[in-house]
């Protein structure tokens, strides 16, 4: 829902600047801000449950000059869970969530035709999430904790569409060699109390597929 109103906010902003006369000159920088707009369209063409991979990165900044830019994107997701009487029982189980992405990178712009571009370059990208689930029990509870860090780099390709001078589609694609360290902590209470901790690390090739849709706005 968050995303959605984003997108409407956006589309406000971007009328206004579309009411007024560009005035710039090529070789002037240009600020473009992008929202993650992939949420919307999935629920108005009605993909339903489709479950195809979604860009974390809900907001994106670039800053344009002649056909070179720098690129930014981050997302920010968090979510809390209270649960009372668990499986009929007097426990009662918290759950936390959080995540958050970042990206920064550079970007060589190729027209192709009167509304079309392609650009590549690359990405540092990095992320954190966490998880921690809490039992609070008459019998001593439990705490699970989990968090992982990663960071990596690798070359992005993507495309994008004008709709006119200020407004346009884009979408990209990436292919990331990237480290994780990975923290595990398990507590329980109780009679026998136990404590576990581990780390591990990890490395890894991913591909981003071009699925997600960003509504861009030229300022």
């Amino acid at each position: 829902m968050k995303q959605f109103v984003l997108v409407f906010l956006f589309l406000s902003f971007a009328l206004s600047l579309f009411a007024q006369e560009a005035t710039e000159e090529k070789t002037k920088g240009i600020h473009e801000i992008g929202v993650n707009a992939t949420y919307f369209v999935k629920q108005f063409l009605n993909f339903g449950e489709s479950n195809f991979s979604i860009s974390p990165y809900v907001l994106s900044y670039k800053y344009i000059k002649d056909r070179k830019a720098l690129r930014l994107g981050m997302g920010l997701t968090l979510a809390e869970r209270n649960e009372e009487d668990i499986d009929g029982s007097t426990s009662d189980r918290k759950t936390i969530s959080f995540s958050t992405d970042y990206r920064i990178g550079y970007e060589y712009r190729i027209p192709i035709k009167t509304k079309f571009l392609c650009f590549t370059g690359f990405d540092v990208v990095g992320s954190v999430r966490k998880n921690k689930v809490e039992v609070v029990s008459p019998l001593g509870g439990s705490l699970s904790a989990n968090s992982v860090i990663d960071f990596g780099v690798g070359p992005i390709f993507g495309f994008e569409y004008f709709m006119n001078d200020r407004l346009s589609l884009s979408t990209t694609s990436g292919f990331f060699f990237r480290h994780g360290i990975t923290r595990n902590e398990t507590k329980v209470g109780g009679d026998f109390p136990f404590q576990e901790k581990s780390v591990s690390t990890s490395n890894t090739l991913r591909y981003q597929i071009p699925t997600s849709l960003f509504f861009n706005v030229k300022f």
